[in-house]
């Protein structure tokens, strides 16, 4: 079976966001979640949709200018990222039970290395934008856990569509997203792989792991 790679998730779901701004159908208002993580902004969306269409739009504005750096591109991502994902949880869950055993300073370390290197492969994806690629929706399933399961498609000239399930969870009056699932496996789970991996490679050294992960990302 053919597992796509975290990077080719983060490449194709950078797609599915930039394009959402132009296409699109309506969604059913969320079911509110007693157990939600406070929303960092005072955004209103009513639905998964427009959370997405507004992130999407956002996208566009900052991040497809070609006069952008890609220093800048990479910053201007970072704060999408901070605001619209749930990026220390999903931090937390990619380092599985390595997150236990590492010391507080490598949690925060690990955590903002993290976001660098989401952003690090964001800013490529954004910096190629053709408008031409497009995405629709095709509908959203409220789980039993609270959570929204957002389905859709996207589209490019060349090739297969590539089917994507967005996970939101409510989080204040809007959403975090937590997951991005595309062709049935899971982004995180799959992040999750590698780097369990690439610490085993490190004989198990969290300090090992972190320094590799810099490297990745320039840092």
């Amino acid at each position: 079976m053919f597992l796509p790679s975290p990077k080719m998730f983060l490449l194709a779901s950078a797609g599915c966001l930039v394009s959402a701004l132009y296409h699109g159908n309506g969604y059913a208002t969320a079911p509110s979640h007693p157990h939600a993580l406070d929303s960092r902004s005072h955004r209103s969306e009513s639905s998964p949709l427009e959370f997405v269409r507004k992130l999407g739009e956002r996208a566009i504005e900052t991040l497809t200018k070609k006069n952008l750096s890609n220093q800048e591109r990479k910053s201007q991502f970072t704060l999408l990222f901070d605001e619209y994902f749930a990026g220390d949880e999903i931090g937390k869950f990619v380092l599985g039970k390595y997150w236990r055993r590492a010391t507080p300073e490598q949690q925060q370390q690990y955590l903002k290395l993290f976001t660098q290197s989401v952003a690090a492969t964001y800013a490529v994806r954004f910096s190629e934008y053709k408008p031409e690629d497009t995405f629709q929706v095709l509908k959203d399933t409220p789980q039993s856990d609270k959570s929204i399961k957002v389905k859709s498609v996207l589209k490019r000239p060349v090739g297969t569509p590539i089917g994507f399930t967005w996970v939101l969870y409510p989080s204040g009056d809007s959403f975090k997203i937590y997951d991005v699932i595309i062709e049935g496996v899971s982004m995180s789970i799959s992040q999750r792989s590698e780097y369990s991996s690439l610490i085993q490679r490190n004989g198990g050294s969290i300090q090992g792991f972190l320094s590799e992960l810099g490297k990745s990302t320039g840092a």
